[in-house]
Formats: C-alpha cells, sequence, structure tokens
C-alpha cells in the first residue's frame, strides 16, 4: 500500500486539491448556491413537519427520490473535481475557462430541488378538488 500511495498522488494531483476547491467555492457564492442549499434543506425539513402534523409518514427525512437527487448532486461534484485533478493542464487556466460552465449544472439541480420542495410545502396547506 505504501507503493500505491505515491502513484496515486501522481495520478491525481493532489496538492491541486485547495485550489479547486477555492475555485468552486467562488463559483458557488456568486450562483449564490448556498443560499439555495439553505432554502432547500430548511423546506425539505418543514415538508416533514408538515407530513408528520397530517399523518402522513414522516419516519424519514428524505425520500428515496430525494437522497438519489442528493446523491446526484453530490457525484456530479465528485467528478468535476476529479476531472480537474486528473488534468495535465495548468489548473489555474483549467479552472478559469470552464468551472463557471460546469457547475451550472449542479446549479440547476438545486433549483429544481427547491421548485419541489416548495410544492411539497405549499401543497400541505391546499384543498384537493375530490375532497
Amino acid at each position: 500500500s505504501h507503493l500505491l500511495y505515491p502513484m496515486m498522488a501522481f495520478v491525481l494531483h493532489i496538492e491541486r486539491a485547495p485550489a479547486i476547491l477555492r475555485a468552486m467555492g467562488i463559483v458557488h457564492w456568486q450562483m449564490y448556491s448556498p443560499l439555495l442549499l439553505g432554502v432547500v434543506v430548511a423546506l425539505t425539513a418543514w415538508g416533514r413537519v408538515l407530513a408528520g402534523r397530517e399523518g402522513g409518514h414522516a419516519k424519514e427525512l428524505l425520500t428515496r427520490e430525494e437522497r438519489s437527487v442528493w446523491g446526484v448532486l453530490v457525484l456530479t461534484h465528485a467528478l468535476i473535481f476529479s476531472v480537474y485533478a486528473l488534468t495535465p493542464y495548468q489548473v489555474a487556466w483549467h479552472l478559469g475557462t470552464s468551472v463557471d460552465r460546469l457547475l451550472l449544472f449542479p446549479f440547476l439541480i438545486l433549483v429544481g430541488m427547491l421548485i419541489c420542495a416548495a410544492e411539497k410545502v405549499l401543497g400541505y396547506g391546499s384543498v384537493s378538488i375530490n375532497e
């Protein structure tokens, strides 16, 4: 195992991690992703509270579908990070030319999650036509 680590460090360029994470964080901050993430988490939790109040199944914080979407979001970030860690190009140039475009997809996933969470919360107060 002590022979494998130097090979992985060479291939993955681990020394680039701080620069990659910093650039990804700056782009997310400029897209208001931290605020959006906070609102999505708050609405999801509030939806579970409302589901429990109305006799729904609120045993788990996230449904299977929501866990899948969160998994896609985490996997997307991991793949983007790995591309920058594996690239033979200078990381500053590579980040400067593409990170804002690549992080647009996870941002759109968050927007979709926000819409779904808001719809769930608002749906608990609505009256069904069949009632």
